[in-house]
């Protein structure tokens, strides 16, 4: 033996002994196989490139399942969306997927452009119908194009349904959750007319509206000039005024907290169900109605008045001198006639808005799950035409969203899914389903999207304070923040309402597209423990924001954050020159060999049409 030569060198073929290609054990059956584990596929990048030669590319690198991503506006009306493909393209994205064994699970819709199916437009504070209906539509149109292209799977709607503060999402005792803003600016109650659409109030904790004083029994109700209580807010106008011992009427100012109280009892007292922003414009409007019905009575006596002084003139004076100061008083008298009967008319226009008011969060919600259930029942409807293509059910549903709009915190997204459903449950049973079966297709067909990483932005906003985590150390925040992550996924599993995952990380509470193990949350966890309950459902992989470090992170990193079994498995691998044990070997084997090779190419492999040696000595 001579020991002044390696052990290996760079021809030699080695068989060893495969380590576990992941740090963390190997499973005799791993929890995932590589075609679990897939990618989201853009419609372009950059502004170039289509589905079609982005699925052949996600191909080539080995995926096996795949969510397709819209990235054109749905108001674009040239180039890009679903209206792009048509039916040979599409039968090509579908002979493709099947050809490769590929798995096309959904489609995501743009999220530049459709963010809510309440149509509520964050550019201009409104609630559009129109914008609602396009976003139905494209949707709609999303539907029939993954059903034909996929066999089934999920369309995929970003959900900010409607603005609502960080402070309003506190759902649970134990954690809290605190905007970056003053507190006392925070938007704490928005108020929308339901026939325009526009906003009428945006409330805080700072509002102090002047008021009327109004009296009040010894219970603190409202009650009008007989000791009535006051019971229908249509008799707003008819409260009572505090008056001083001049007979002037009295004023205050109230508060956002005495608001709340005050529609407390008058829920309590009504059995109705207002909300306290509902319950401040209705109290603005009464007092309007108060202010104008005192102006208008003032009005009326003025009119009394020169009927009075006009009879005076024709009996005291001669009918030449009367007549020009008789017809000055005409005019005026006709000038507060008219004035008298708009003023009337206002009144009964502002009475009929009271019940046209309602907070956004009731309204805007309502919409959103009016809007599933009937997209629901549209996926079920496209299911049933399109039985022979189909492997897998269509299903749509919301994407979890950002902290900062209603549809970013778990309880809301579950809120939104199982309203829908139960809308969904009820439309069917007028068709004349059955009940349970009814329930069962709401089920099948509405489910939403769990983007883990809109998750962990809540780690911006939780109130470390209240945790007496204030001057702790990152690590432990970030310890407290995720045991509240994994309580969320373990309560979204429990309520079923998960139908696909983004597996996305990042590393701080910035919205981010980190592979899977690449950041600081527990993304590996939540899908494993999502599998171990039971959950079937496609895992993609949106980690993209690394692309333009290596090709092919968004797949790979994927692959071995989750421990994907992709051929090595235990026993003897073959391997040139070094023992496996770093998933690079795998990445490089397959996507092209980055160690030294087992063979001789180029320049220095001698020439087949010759005999020669090696060593270059001629025979002769």
């Amino acid at each position: 033996m001579e020991f002044h030569k390696p052990y290996y060198s760079p021809l030699d073929e080695g068989f060893h002994e495969a380590k576990p290609l992941y740090s963390k054990p190997t499973l005799e059956q791993p929890i995932f196989s590589a075609k679990e584990i897939g990618t989201t596929v853009p419609e372009s990048i950059g502004g170039q490139g289509n589905f079609i030669q982005n699925i052949e590319s996600q191909i080539r690198m080995g995926t096996g399942t795949m969510q397709l991503v819209l990235t054109t506006s749905h108001m674009q009306q040239l180039m890009g969306r679903m209206k792009a493909y048509g039916k040979e393209a599409r039968e090509q994205m579908r002979e493709l997927a099947q050809a490769a064994g590929v798995t096309i699970s959904g489609i995501e819709m743009p999220t530049s452009s459709m963010t809510n199916l309440s149509g509520f437009d964050q550019r201009s504070g409104a609630v559009s119908e129109q914008l609602r209906r396009s976003s139905m539509d494209e949707a709609k149109e999303a539907i029939r194009f993954i059903g034909e292209v996929g066999g089934g799977g999920g369309v995929d709607i970003w959900s900010q349904e409607f603005a609502r503060s960080i402070n309003e999402a506190n759902y649970e005792s134990d954690v809290v959750f605190k905007g970056h803003e003053p507190e006392e600016q925070q938007s704490i109650g928005l108020v929308v007319d339901t026939e325009t659409g526009k906003i009428v109030a945006d409330l805080n904790k700072s509002t102090q509206v002047p008021r009327l004083k109004y009296r009040r029994d010894a219970q603190g109700y409202f009650i009008d000039e007989n000791g009535n209580r006051i019971t229908d807010f249509h008799d707003f106008d008819k409260r009572a005024v505090e008056v001083d011992e001049q007979g002037n009427y009295q004023t205050e100012v109230v508060t956002w907290r005495e608001v709340q109280e005050e529609a407390q009892k008058w829920n309590q007292l009504t059995g109705q169900d207002l909300r306290p922003e509902e319950f401040f414009v209705r109290e603005q409007v009464a007092s309007q109605l108060t202010q104008g019905r005192a102006q208008r009575l003032q009005m009326e006596d003025q009119l009394d008045e020169i009927n009075r002084i006009v009879e005076n003139l024709k009996q005291n004076l001669p009918p030449q001198e009367a007549e020009s100061k008789i017809r000055y008083y005409e005019q005026r008298k006709k000038e507060l006639a008219e004035a008298v009967a708009l003023s009337k008319q206002q009144e009964e226009l502002q009475k009929q808005k009271l019940d046209k008011y309602e907070s956004l969060h009731r309204y805007a919600k309502e919409k959103s799950i009016e809007g599933y259930a009937e997209l629901g029942i549209e996926a079920l409807k496209t299911q049933k035409q399109l039985a022979d293509k189909i492997t897998h059910d269509l299903y749509v549903g919301p994407e979890l969203g950002w902290p900062t709009a209603w549809g970013g915190h778990p309880r809301e997204f579950t809120e939104l899914i199982k309203g829908a459903r139960e809308k969904m449950a009820k439309k069917l049973q007028e068709e004349g389903y059955k009940e349970k079966e009814a329930r069962e297709l709401a089920k099948k067909h509405i489910k939403g999207c769990f983007d883990t990483s809109h998750l962990a932005m809540w780690f911006d906003y939780m109130d470390w304070k209240s945790l007496g985590l204030e001057n702790a150390p990152h690590e432990k925040k970030l310890e407290a923040f995720n045991k509240w992550f994994m309580k969320e996924v373990d309560y979204m599993a429990k309520e079923g309402v998960i139908g696909s995952v983004q597996a996305v990380d990042s590393m701080s509470g910035a919205h981010s597209h980190l592979p899977p193990g690449q950041g600081v949350f527990p993304v590996v966890d939540a899908v494993v423990h999502l599998k171990k309950q039971g959950w079937e459902g496609p895992i993609v992989s949106e980690g993209h924001e690394e692309e333009g470090l290596t090709k092919g992170r968004i797949q790979l990193e994927a692959w071995r954050a989750f421990g994907a079994d992709v051929g090595g498995g235990l026993g003897y691998h073959r391997h040139s020159g070094t023992q496996p044990e770093l998933w690079t070997d795998v990445a490089g084997s397959y996507f092209g060999r980055t160690n030294p090779p087992n063979y001789i190419f180029g320049n220095y492999a001698p020439d087949p049409q010759e005999w020669v040696f090696w060593s270059g000595v001629p025979l002769e």
